[in-house]
């Protein structure tokens, strides 16, 4: 950049995404040149962890300015040197934010204003505290990349819970308490859903022993495809049982007749975690959690993780039903030949096969209702 220079200002959001300049590469192609800001991010927990954060910048020679944002995914063309970025939209900037409270002078709209340099702060120092923002309509969120405040010198990393819903009242938890990063966290999440709300449960100062900040977010980014997965939902009956629905209760799938409430026999049927090929079902009541199969092959209601083990245990592939070839029976896609099918109204995988009986089959066979 050959200047003129405009006045000193921040790029990129107040801690650098968690980490400390170490160069700048000048990447030379021949279609244009781009530049990469190349950091350290360090772990004052265990100093021996060193990580290497590489993340585009840009320079407007122009202007004089310089911007960086951060991706946990992206590509460069060592050749052409063009970059490009993930094909991911931030669903919250914009969209309406609340707070438990607001500070004189600030505003929950803030935190999604697509600005770093803003803040939404609670009018006390009380902890826990809330910041939510909806949608207005479903969005498929797969990653949440939240920019905290910190006062140099005392610096603190927030135990927080991400909490999600789809009609304001029930909501699920994704607990990240145990986060001991500063600065800057980047959440792999995988939900539908219309609502979500940021759990300041405390913070931890680093040279303090009490913590004496004030609920403070600079910017929170919730990304995800543009078109959502699904926006509706579907319930499955019992072949053999008809009256009975596929329901989560305290964690674990059965078959129950007279569901209450209803929402846990009401399920998003998705994409296939682990492959396109299969389908995933997402709880409603419980966005961001999972039918899948467990270590007993049982099939439980679980959390996403973003590990291939939990895709493939949440993916199953719909055929025609055993029973009927009208409905439906779910294969699991990381045990093949296994099924879900009930066993005294519980759900569990069973190998079934041409040669199993009419119970069985029945039991594994079910009606699909979309809404």
């Amino acid at each position: 950049m050959t200047g003129p220079w405009t006045a000193l200002t921040p790029y990129g959001n107040p801690s650098a995404f968690g980490s400390q300049i170490h160069d700048i590469a000048t990447i030379t192609g021949s279609n244009t040149t781009s530049y990469v800001y190349m950091g350290d991010r360090w772990n004052p927990m265990n100093l021996g962890e060193h990580k290497h954060i590489w993340l585009p910048l840009t320079l407007n020679d122009s202007n004089g300015t310089a911007s960086l944002e951060w991706y946990t995914t992206w590509n460069i063309d060592a050749v052409t040197g063009a970059v490009t970025p993930p094909a991911l939209v931030n669903h919250a900037q914009g969209k309406t934010a609340t707070a438990i409270s607001t500070a004189s002078g600030s505003s929950a709209s803030n935190v999604n204003d697509g600005n770093y340099q803003t803040s939404w702060v609670a009018s006390s120092n009380s902890w826990p505290a809330w910041w939510q923002v909806d949608f207005g309509a479903p969005k498929t969120i797969t990653e949440i990349d939240t920019s905290w405040f910190m006062y140099k010198g005392s610096e603190g990393y927030y135990k927080y819970k991400i909490e999600i819903s789809n009609d304001g009242v029930n909501y699920s938890t994704l607990d990240r308490t145990n986060n001991l990063t500063y600065g800057f966290t980047t959440d792999a999440v995988h939900f539908t859903a219309r609502y979500v709300r940021i759990n300041m449960v405390n913070a931890v100062l680093w040279n303090n022993p009490g913590n004496w900040y004030t609920p403070t977010l600079h910017e929170v980014k919730m990304l995800g495809p543009a078109t959502p997965e699904a926006t509706g939902y579907s319930r499955f009956s019992s072949h053999n049982y008809p009256d009975r629905y596929i329901r989560h209760a305290n964690y674990t799938a059965r078959v129950d007749a007279n569901v209450s409430p209803v929402l846990d026999s009401q399920f998003r049927v998705v994409p296939g975690l682990a492959s396109s090929t299969g389908i995933s079902l997402e709880s409603i009541n419980f966005p961001g959690y999972f039918l899948k199969r467990n270590a007993s092959n049982k099939i439980v209601l679980e959390a996403y993780a973003d590990t291939a083990a939990y895709k493939g245990d949440a993916t199953f592939l719909s055929s025609p039903g055993w029973a009927d070839s009208t409905k439906v029976s779910l294969q699991s896609y990381s045990q093949p030949g296994y099924y879900i099918r009930h066993y005294d109204y519980v759900l569990q995988l069973d190998a079934i096969n041409a040669s199993s009986s009419s119970t069985v089959k029945s039991d594994a066979t079910f009606g699909r209702t979309n809404f």
